[in-house]
């Protein structure tokens, strides 16, 4: 009796250790941008540069010895619009102010499409619990090293207050003092509104998964650093985002299906408010005060100055905009934080257009992918991003094409519903 072998079952699996392990990479390159980029050759390569450059070869190895790619329909719509979104930011590159800088930002977007494709054609529904295992881990570990960096600051706060130098040390982690002397937690990206971002799936994706004390004592610490970061605008996107969620799943809320997930939001935010509130308690900082200040200041922040400068350059630029790299040289090197007002600043109707129709086909997905218990981290991380591109220049970063990949990858599941 011949017996057959299935061979299927194996590429699978190491098609999903292989995704699991690129989106590890990607994520922890996200959160060590404060560290540093490399310099080379006049070019300016990141972590995230460096992390996709290791996945592009797992992902050729995958399709040359393994030979285990999948492709559905989602992702192939999906692939288009990503392919003509980077045809046009070539096309932007040749008009822009700023041809060098034109095209490394092209560069960027061909590196932004690749991690879609790897992620997108090696992600399978079977994958998602270990990748909600591993990213969790991650963020556990980057969350420690984050509350470690931001304590030693706090033990030296009226040393920093009173010293303008070490307000924004150098490299650019642990913390920085902001608007009303306030001290935000950074970690080590850099930036306290983007380690909230880069955290929020790692945090999500860990409420997925079966109750442990690693499970809460990771919550704990994600949420903690993510509170001491102070992002107003995550900190709004995220209770909008979560509220919208929740209706649009009320059905299989309903029925139990996802029911565990949002108590566990709700339950690990109460255990987090109340244990920050200790901690400052018991370093004499007043919640209330930091409160105020935070908000008191929030329309005077220079965006709002920003756009409107911005806006003027829309009439004549409609339809093609003003080039890549255009916003740059119209605020005199700043950004205008805000990547709607970007693409159609630079890249004109059409562009937006074509980003839009991306866009549109990843939020639709990702409503229906929504029922999966262990997908609705990347379904919530999704929308919490949609939002954050109101106040922040994100739309060539590796996070929104990554979350893209991997929503697209599970939406065939639904079709055989």
């Amino acid at each position: 009796m011949t017996v057959q072998v299935d061979r299927v079952s194996p590429r699978r699996q190491i098609g999903n250790r292989m995704v699991v392990l690129a989106a590890a990479l990607v994520f922890a390159a996200l959160h060590v941008y404060g560290v540093g980029v490399l310099r080379l050759y006049g070019f300016n390569i990141a972590p995230w540069d460096l992390s996709f450059f290791v996945i592009l070869l797992l992902w050729l190895f995958c399709l040359a010895r393994v030979r285990y790619v999948r492709l559905n329909a989602h992702v192939l719509v999906g692939l288009f619009f990503a392919t003509l979104f980077t045809i046009w930011i070539g096309i932007e590159a040749l008009r822009s102010p700023m041809p060098d800088r034109g095209f490394t930002l092209f560069l960027q977007q061909l590196r932004n499409v690749g991690i879609f494709l790897v992620v997108a054609t090696l992600m399978s529904h079977e994958a998602l619990l270990q990748l909600n295992r591993v990213v969790f881990r991650v963020g556990f570990v980057i969350a420690a090293v984050a509350l470690i960096l931001f304590g030693n600051a706090m033990v030296h706060r009226t040393v920093i207050l009173a010293t303008p130098s070490l307000w924004r040390p150098e490299p650019q982690i642990g913390y920085l003092v902001d608007q009303g002397g306030v001290i935000r937690l950074i970690g080590l990206a850099r930036d306290p509104n983007f380690y909230s971002l880069w955290m929020a799936p790692l945090l999500l994706a860990g409420l997925t998964l079966r109750q442990s004390p690693e499970k809460w004592v990771g919550s704990l610490f994600m949420g903690l650093s993510i509170v001491f970061a102070m992002s107003r605008t995550f900190i709004l996107v995220f209770v909008i985002s979560t509220i919208f969620l929740f209706f649009c799943t009320w059905k299989v809320s309903g029925r139990g299906g996802l029911r565990p997930y949002f108590s566990a939001i709700l339950s690990s935010l109460i255990v987090i408010c109340i244990s920050g509130s200790l901690l400052a308690r018991f370093a004499d900082i007043s919640v209330w005060d930091v409160i105020r200040r935070r908000y008191q200041l929030i329309f005077e922040a220079p965006r709002w100055i920003v756009w409107e400068r911005l806006l003027a350059y829309l009439p004549d630029n409609v339809l093609f905009g003003i080039g890549s790299r255009g916003v740059q040289v119209a605020l005199g090197g700043m950004y205008s934080h805000n990547s709607y007002l970007d693409l159609i600043i630079e890249t004109g109707v059409v562009g937006f257009a074509i980003w839009a129709a991306l866009t549109l086909v990843v939020t639709v997905d990702a409503i229906r992918v929504a029922s999966y218990a262990l997908a609705i981290p990347w379904v919530h991380a999704w929308f919490i991003m949609l939002g954050m591109f109101f106040a922040f220049s994100l739309v060539y970063n590796p996070f929104y094409w990554i979350i893209a990949g991997i929503i697209l990858s599970l939406a065939t599941n639904c079709d055989r519903e």
